[in-house]
């Protein structure tokens, strides 16, 4: 009773409205859902469990893929199919995060390989948490997890969440330089969602901004949002940041960034998360 007693707290810690938790059946059912994830990662990553998708980028003035983003999805033996969001918080919660990121960016450069090797290589962005930015070693071990591959850092981009970039600004910097250092470029992911201080932004030497999908939820009816998105994109180009508009679904979406000259966008109106292979006929239709 004391572990369930301990995780009904940590609601109540996280919580400026209630004092205290009841322990119902919803919690329970996610108690030991939670545990079951856990307790099966180190055999999940054995087995191969986690498969990598990717999801083209498509650029705005030629409509073809010129890069894509890797995305990971659990094919959980007991479970069934899960995707992300009910496992990467409880992992980085757990410090299982970077042994996760590390095992899909080796899954990435496999897949660079050989797509190299059949001349279909592109450029793959890859999400690593913000706990990779207390490790003095992450660059070297990127490095020799594409050394392995014989792949350069120029086919990898880094992409990191937008709330990171501001736990720890100097860290980042200093991050963020070493990764150029080495020849990777950095993208800022879900750019808006969080807090962004522009001040900041300026002073941050990252190479792409990821427009997040939620200024696009009433993009029809509002024109704030809009008026909001022009001027990003406009500020973007002023800092000479490369832009990728993300979650667009729809033509008026793509049509309204191809015009305000946004240079990429990735959604479900050109393309959803391709298996590997799915991913690669694709460009291999592209190249005819």
């Amino acid at each position: 009773m004391r572990d369930y007693a301990s995780y009904a707290g940590l609601g109540v810690q996280h919580s400026s409205l209630c004092n205290y938790a009841v322990f119902d059946e919803a919690l329970e059912h996610r108690y030991r859902l939670e545990n079951t994830i856990l307790e099966h990662f180190e055999r999940a990553i054995k087995d191969r469990e986690f498969e990598v998708y990717y999801q083209p980028k498509v650029e705005t003035a030629t409509g073809r893929v010129q890069s894509g983003e890797a995305l990971v999805r659990w094919n959980f033996q007991r479970n069934g199919f899960m995707m992300p969001d009910a496992f990467i918080g409880l992992f980085e919660t757990n410090g299982l995060i970077t042994k996760l990121d590390f095992y899909v960016l080796d899954q990435v450069c496999q897949s660079l390989q050989e797509a190299k090797e059949q001349q279909l290589l592109i450029p793959v962005s890859v999400n690593f948490s913000q706990v990779h930015l207390l490790d003095v070693d992450f660059v070297q071990k990127l490095l020799g997890i594409l050394q392995r591959y014989d792949l350069s850092p120029e086919w990898i981009e880094i992409e990191i969440t937008e709330t990171a970039f501001f736990e720890n600004v100097d860290n980042m910097i200093q991050m963020i330089q070493s990764l150029h250092e080495a020849g990777f470029s950095v993208a800022m992911d879900d750019f808006g969602s969080g807090f962004s201080s522009l001040n900041f932004l300026r002073a941050l030497p990252i190479d792409v901004m990821k427009i997040d999908k939620l200024f696009f939820k009433n993009f029809e009816d509002d024109e704030n949002s809009r008026l909001l998105i022009m001027d990003i994109l406009s500020m973007a180009r002023h800092l000479g940041l490369k832009t990728v508009a993300e979650g667009i679904e729809k033509s008026g979406q793509a049509e309204f960034l191809r015009n305000h000259h946004c240079d990429m966008i990735q959604g479900y109106y050109y393309y959803k998360p391709l298996r590997k292979n799915e991913f690669k006929e694709l460009l291999r239709q592209q190249r005819q």
